[in-house]
């Protein structure tokens, strides 16, 4: 059988879940994003990653979320 990875299964389950997925780092940073990023966003998730997600959303959108 063959070993899968923790970053693939995560792609797997993050893929047959019909909402948006993302990891987000202590800094804010997208680590990753599920590819229903794209349909919502116009983006490929390797756009992106390693950006800031106040830069990518808006601190207006998550402005109040950050404390949490």
């Amino acid at each position: 059988m063959k070993d899968l990875g923790p970053q693939h299964i995560l792609g797997l389950m993050s893929e047959a879940y019909q909402g948006l997925v993302a990891y987000v780092s202590k800094e804010f940073k997208l680590i990753f994003v599920n590819d229903h990023y794209r349909e919502w966003f116009g983006m490929m998730p390797e756009e992106l990653l390693g950006k800031n997600i106040v830069d990518v959303f808006g601190e207006e959108i998550l402005g109040h979320r950050l404390p949490y």
